[in-house]
């Protein structure tokens, strides 16, 4: 990626020392340096390959954080689902205990819904009826994260992160937990996200997360 950039860059200039004025030139430069920077940024970050999300035609980039033998499938497994509430539709549920540091897990949640059997309101209303029980004036709300609009569920409390079966611990700590909802034409998809707050930072948890939610694409 790097190397592929930095050919752009060359020939770019090259053109540009030929054509173009120094204002221009400047300018489509730094754009280009913005841009390199970018893919540089969700190559590092992300895994290449869309990862499906069963039966919707769309997939997710999903963080490299996720990667390695500290990560594992765990979708049918008592933690499969995330205790403030359960994700419909629930198709994929990944599991990652840090190598150092705090052995507690963070999660990546999949599911889906048909629209002819639920409304997108009817979805959230049932989730949030759960989360409220747990933590009060929860809400969705929308936002767009490059060009892909969602509606967001963010929350941060007192949950239990359960690694014990996987070498990992067992604790009830403060964290955070995101629910992304994105519709397509025949589906409403759900991607969820879980944190101990004290591990985000150093795991660069919420860009990671930013960018994953912005790689949303039709799966080839």
């Amino acid at each position: 990626m790097k190397n592929k950039a930095l050919q752009a860059i060359v020939a770019f200039s090259f053109l540009c020392l030929t054509s173009c004025d120094s204002g221009t030139y400047d300018q489509r430069l730094s754009d280009l340096l913005n841009k390199a920077g970018q893919e540089a940024d969700l190559a590092s970050t992300l895994y290449r390959t869309l990862t499906p999300i069963s039966g919707t035609g769309k997939g997710v980039k999903i963080p490299q954080l996720f990667a390695g033998t500290s990560s594992k499938v765990v979708t049918s497994a008592p933690q499969g689902q995330p205790p403030l509430c359960k994700i419909p539709g629930l198709s994929w549920t990944y599991q990652m205990i840090p190598a150092e540091g705090e052995k507690l897990p963070v999660y990546c949640y999949m599911g889906s819904v048909v629209k002819t059997e639920k409304k997108a309101s009817e979805v959230m209303d049932s989730i949030l009826n759960e989360v409220k029980t747990k933590v009060s004036g929860s809400l969705f709300k929308k936002m767009t994260i490059e060009g892909n609009e969602f509606h967001r569920l963010k929350v941060t409390t007192t949950q239990t992160f359960d690694g014990s079966a996987d070498g990992g611990e067992k604790k009830d700590v403060e964290g955070d937990f995101e629910l992304y909802l994105y519709q397509t034409e025949s589906h409403h998809v759900l991607v969820g996200w879980r944190v101990p707050t004290s591990l985000a930072s150093s795991l660069g948890f919420s860009r990671a997360v930013q960018l994953s939610m912005g790689s949303i694409a039709n799966v080839k």
